[in-house]
């Protein structure tokens, strides 16, 4: 159980870091995107400088931050997770449906990923660079962890049916 406590701290203290980080650029963003100057900032592309037009910055944006949240939804459901498996509950309904819920949200952020990478292959050539990069080191880690967590919560439902038809057993 001392691995759990590990665990649990080491999350603890990325998820309170990511809050404050999250605050603290959003404050940023907001007075950035008041002003006028924003839009003209260069964003770096696959190492390439390109300013994006503001409807494609404000894109951009818009997905960063929704990646941003299934990643939050992720540690959320990993740290309620690992609170149950500290207090040795591990074959329950709620276990699987959090098992369940972190497997789906990799694998909504695996597609925002192609979404967003798309999305800067499309703002490199419309800018004259035809980089066509596609790194598929980051899809491929968070499609993997996604699928893992839902097989994962397949197991544990197998896991609690067998349990109980074992419990019913005299």
């Amino acid at each position: 159980m001392k691995k759990i406590k590990i665990l649990k701290t080491l999350l603890d203290c990325f998820w309170y870091i990511s809050i404050v980080g999250t605050f603290m650029v959003t404050i940023i963003l907001v007075f950035a995107m008041i002003s006028q100057d924003f839009f003209k900032i260069p964003i770096d592309i696959f190492s390439e400088k390109v300013i994006p037009s503001p409807p494609e910055t404000i894109l951009l944006i818009i997905l960063i931050a929704i990646l941003l949240g299934s990643i939050f939804y992720v540690l959320f459901n990993l740290r309620k997770l690992i609170v149950l498996f500290d207090k040795c509950i591990i074959f329950e309904n709620q276990n699987i449906l959090l098992l369940k819920n972190i497997g789906t949200s990799f694998m909504f952020a695996t597609i925002l990923i192609i979404i967003l990478i798309g999305v800067g292959n499309y703002i490199l050539q419309k800018n004259g660079i035809l980089k066509g990069s596609f790194p598929f080191g980051y899809i491929f880690l968070t499609a993997i962890s996604g699928l893992f967590f839902l097989v994962l919560s397949e197991v544990f439902k197998i896991a609690k049916i067998t349990k109980e038809e074992n419990e019913l057993t005299i």
